[in-house]
Formats: structure tokens, sequence, C-alpha cells
């Protein structure tokens, strides 16, 4: 892992360098950090906002469908509970204040259904209508009874149907709320990344001109002013080298015009004993 760090901050710091980002001002470079910081949150904020958005208008959409076919269901439990109850009682002669006709006329096959089971609720719709057009007898009312059995089994399989796609509204949220949080990971761990690299960059890019100075600093402690530094930094940090690559080559003029007089004072210094030796020579001379 920390050779796979390395491998990607030198990768990152060559693009950098070439980019001209660790030319950049401290400050510039902090900014830089911070845009991509926000820029990154700012993403991800937004994602989060429409998969909200997505997980509301499925949820009115699902919610307002399933209500309004559950009041369709609970119509047609009404209506058929009233249908057996009117034909039983005009089966003995007695009245309700509304025929089964009537009732028998609002039942009609789920428009939103399958086409299967509009198909089924249909054919016992017909089969009830049949023998709502005989003559009410018990016979009738026991085939009455068995075909709303069966049509009721049809409308519990709807209502299950209805549950299955309330649950599956459900899970979608479910799944949109794991992918929420799976991108809000993703998008960070690629931020902290982001801006681990660019701190890397920030950090070499003063560190290692500053290691230099360092190593020119004590070159010039032992008196060995030949090195000059050359660096890639930031301005500050290379205002900082180009002051102490001024000072050094003022050292080496400095020591140069020193070993230059030197070299003159010594000559001097020669003539004038060369002079002062032929003096006492010509005094010694006159003396004899």
């Amino acid at each position: 892992m920390k050779s796979l760090l390395r491998h990607l901050g030198t990768l990152f710091l060559k693009i950098a360098k070439a980019a001209g980002l660790v030319r950049l001002k401290v400050f510039y470079q902090l900014l830089i950090v911070i845009g991509v910081m926000i820029v990154f949150l700012g993403f991800q904020a937004f994602s989060n906002d429409q998969i909200i958005i997505t997980m509301q208008k499925t949820n009115q959409s699902v919610f307002a469908d399933n209500a309004a076919r559950s009041a369709d269901v609970s119509q047609m439990k009404q209506d058929i509970a009233k249908l057996q109850t009117a034909y039983l009682l005009e089966v003995g002669d007695d009245s309700v204040g509304y025929s089964v006709t009537s009732i028998a006329d609002r039942l009609t096959p789920f428009k939103w259904a399958d086409k299967e089971s509009q198909k089924n609720i249909s054919d016992d719709l017909v089969l009830i209508q049949k023998l709502l057009n005989d003559t009410p007898t018990r016979v009738n009312f026991e085939q009455l009874r068995d075909i709303i059995l069966q049509l009721s089994i049809q409308i519990g399989k709807i209502e299950t149907n209805l549950n299955s796609s309330t649950m599956e509204s459900l899970m979608k949220n479910d799944y949109f709320l794991r992918q929420s949080r799976a991108m809000g990971i993703i998008i960070l761990t690629i931020s902290a990344l982001f801006s681990l690299l660019l701190g890397v960059v920030i950090v070499n890019s003063i560190a290692i001109p500053l290691k230099q100075v360092e190593t020119a600093a004590k070159l010039v402690a032992v008196g060995d002013l030949s090195h000059n530094i050359t660096a890639i930094g930031s301005p500050e940090i290379l205002g900082v080298v180009a002051g102490l690559n001024q000072a050094i080559n003022g050292l080496r003029e400095l020591v140069s015009n020193i070993n230059s007089q030197s070299e003159i004072l010594f000559k001097a210094s020669q003539e004038l004993k060369s002079a002062s030796s032929e003096t006492g020579h010509s005094a010694a001379e006159v003396a004899k």
C-alpha cells in the first residue's frame, strides 16, 4: 500500500511539475486543494439530491397508484357482498332497497390489472350476469356463491400483487439509499486521495528546495562555495533559494577578491624583501 501511494505521489508530482502547479504560490496551491474538495463535496451533494428526488417521485407515483387501486378493490368487495346479500333476500322474497342488477352493473374488471386477471374477472362477471337474469332460487344462489368465491380469490391475488408492488417500491428505496451511501463513500475516497496527492505536491514543493538550501548552507559553513542551488518550487521558496544563491555568489566574489589582494600583497612583500636585501647589500659595500 505504501509503495502504491509512493508511486502515485511520484507520478502526480511529475504531472504537477509539467502543469506548473508546483510553481504557484503556496496560497494558490492551498486554494486549489480547497477548490477540489468543494467540487467533490458539491458533486456528492448534487448526486444525493438527485437520488432523493428520484425516491420521492417513485414513492408518490407508486403510493398514489396503489391507493387508487386499493380503493377500487375495496369498492368491488363491498359491491360483491351487497350483491350476495341482495340476491339471498330476493330468494326469500325480501327487499333491501336496491336491486342486484344495479349492483352488478357497477362490477367491471380492473383496467389496471394484468390481462389474465382481467379475463378471469370478466368471465366470472359474465356468469354472475347470467344467474341474475334467471329467477332467484336457492340453487342459483349456491352457484352465485361459488362464482363469488372464485371472484374473491382473483381479487385476493390482485391485492397480493398490490402489496408486492408496494414492497418492491420500498426495496427500491433501500437500493437507492445503498447507492447513495456507496456513491458518497466513493466520492469521499477520491476526494481524500486527490487532496492527499495535492498535499504531497505542496509539501514537496516546499520540503525539497528547503532540503537543498540546508545542504548548501552546510557547505557554506565548511567553506565550500562552489555549489549553487537549482530548485523548482513555489515563488516563496524560489525567492529564498535566489537570495541564498546571491549570498553564495557574493561570498565567492569576496573570497576571490581577497585571494587576488593576497597575491598582490604577497608579490609586493616579495619585492620589498628583495629591495631591502639589495639596500643592505649596498650599505655593506659602502661601509667597506
